[in-house]
């Protein structure tokens, strides 16, 4: 079995954009469109059985959409080949409450980006 520990995928209105930015910025080519349809269909072609998906908070206000988006999406794929971690980020004002509501959403890692 294949795991790919680290993915991020973006909501798909965003996605072209944040994709664009990213590969602009880190002079890389990425390996998908930054969508979840991209990463699934990226782990077809790669014989990869479950990716790992870690969010990113590039600010404290994104954590808790982001944090329940991931909540969705692996209730969404509870069949087991995609899983979201949650994300905090540094700046969030009461992150030990969210550290819970993270556990009480059943997300199993954390995914810290300052």
């Amino acid at each position: 079995m294949i795991i790919d520990f680290h993915t991020h995928i973006f909501p798909d209105k965003i996605a072209a954009a944040v994709i664009d930015k990213l590969s602009k910025i880190s002079r890389t080519v990425p390996f998908t469109d930054g969508t979840i349809s991209g990463l699934l269909n990226s782990m077809q072609k790669s014989g990869i059985a479950l990716s790992i998906i870690l969010p990113v908070a590039t600010n404290a206000e994104q954590v808790i959409k982001i944090n329940d988006s991931a909540a969705r999406i692996n209730e969404k794929f509870a069949g087991g080949e995609i899983f979201s971690f949650g994300c905090i980020h540094p700046e969030f004002s009461d992150f030990r409450a969210e550290l819970r509501r993270i556990k009480e959403l059943g997300l199993k890692g954390v995914k810290i980006h300052p």
